[in-house]
């Protein structure tokens, strides 16, 4: 039993996302209670049968069940945040000049608005003279220098041997600077004449005017600084020139929050104002509806594997899922949920998409869906008893003239297969 067991947990048990990984197992009295009605009702209207209990079919049967109660935890997750999932709002922008975000849904978010963007703030650049990377050039001997950046002194001391190689003593500067985490990225550049140099660039920009940064050789002699020219400024940082729905805005960085609920980001001039504004955001939606999808579509390869593995096509499950499809097939289509020749269902994301800011995708997945509340219920009947889904030979029929009576030795076949070894 170990390896029927063993096979079911690494075949058929998927990994499910973190939303749907809980219990499965029945909670409270009153909801045992109505399980406990619902197998009565059932076994009332069983018929008797014979069922093989081979390796394979109990494999599928446990998958089966263990499926279709994933199924209807992911759908019951889905209904439980439905009206915060079809709340929320995204922002919008008409040319990707432009990104926009809510960084916060407690405060209150601004008006559309149309951004034009006039010039970037830019960082200051210094780039340093140009050698040849094979050349030598100061001697040998212990450099000292430092850097003035947003008001902090740091201090650099550079040892080098005799006829250094320039490629060699910029790579360690660069190294040196950067180590230093002091705001300033410093990198080797290399010509179209085929000689390098060091620029140097102040990770923050605007304050327009105002030096970002400043090398200075501490030694009297000639040093590090002034050879290889790391005070040789080329750029000037400069503010971002903005116009937000035509009145005219400066600001020292190409990031800023309006109103602590929307962030903008500048990517580039505009030729023309960007639109900002709101759309449904259906991020949410969409990941509770692909969990679900997933799931069904994990029943209904563990269907086509034991069909393939027993050689015996149990169709039972799978024509059920296809006419629960068939039902609702124009309306999921127009919502973009499509299903393949494979029979698993896919999300169409464009027209998903666009469903969604229509409102189609509400009225076909919302909380009165026809398709999610109908299988809701198939899966909860696959999991009351899943030996309806298997090959079995009938003994009896149920005699529907008279009242029926019970007798749960069919739906506990399931549970008693489980130690079948051990006798």
């Amino acid at each position: 039993m170990d390896r029927v067991y063993n096979n079911l947990i690494s075949a058929y048990l998927m990994s499910r996302p973190a939303s749907s990984k809980k219990s499965t197992r029945v909670h409270g009295d009153k909801e045992l209670t109505n399980h406990y009605n619902e197998i009565v009702k059932s076994s009332k209207n069983a018929p008797m049968y014979i069922v093989r209990l081979n390796d394979d079919t109990q494999e599928y049967v446990l998958g089966l069940k263990e499926m279709s109660l994933g199924i209807d935890n992911a759908i019951n997750g889905y209904f439980k945040n439905i009206d915060e999932a079809y709340s929320k709002i995204a922002v919008t922008t008409s040319d990707d000049s432009v990104d926009a975000k809510i960084v916060s849904e407690d405060s209150t978010l601004p008006e559309d608005m149309d951004i034009d963007v006039k010039s970037m703030a830019s960082p200051q650049i210094n780039k340093g003279n140009e050698y040849y990377s094979d050349g030598r050039g100061l001697p040998g001997g212990t450099y000292e220098f430092k850097a003035n950046v947003a008001g902090r002194e740091y201090k650099f001391r550079y040892t080098m041997g005799d006829r250094t190689r320039n490629s060699i003593a910029m790579r360690n500067l660069s190294n040196s600077i950067n180590g230093a985490h002091m705001g300033v990225r410093a990198e080797v550049k290399r010509t179209d004449e085929g000689k390098i140099y060091m620029q140097l660039t102040s990770e923050d920009t605007g304050d327009a005017g105002i030096q970002k940064f400043e090398f200075e050789d501490v030694s009297d002699r000639s040093g590090i600084v002034s050879y290889y020219g790391l005070n040789h400024t080329v750029q000037d940082s400069k503010d971002a020139n903005i116009s937000i729905n035509g009145v005219n805005y400066s600001h020292p960085s190409n990031s800023f929050v309006l109103n602590d609920g929307m962030e903008i980001n500048i990517n580039r001039e505009t030729d023309e104002p960007v639109h900002v504004g709101y759309k449904k955001d259906s991020a949410m939606v969409f990941e509770g509806i692909e969990n679900i999808l997933e799931q069904y579509n994990n029943m209904i390869d563990m269907s086509d594997r034991h069909g393939n593995t027993s050689g015996v096509r149990n169709s039972g499950m799978r024509a059920e899922m296809n006419i629960l499809y068939s039902a609702n097939a124009f309306s999921l289509q127009a919502a973009g949920i499509i299903r393949q020749e494979s029979g698993h269902l896919t999300l169409e994301r464009s027209t998903a998409e666009s469903a969604f800011q229509s409102g189609i995708f509400e009225e076909v997945m919302g909380k009165d869906s026809e398709f999610l509340n109908r299988l809701s219920a198939q899966v909860n009947k696959m999991s009351l008893n899943p030996m309806n889904y298997v090959n079995k030979l009938m003994v009896a029929y149920p005699d529907y003239t008279r009242e029926g009576y019970a007798h749960p030795y069919m739906t506990s076949m399931y549970s008693g297969m489980l130690f079948n070894y051990y006798c």
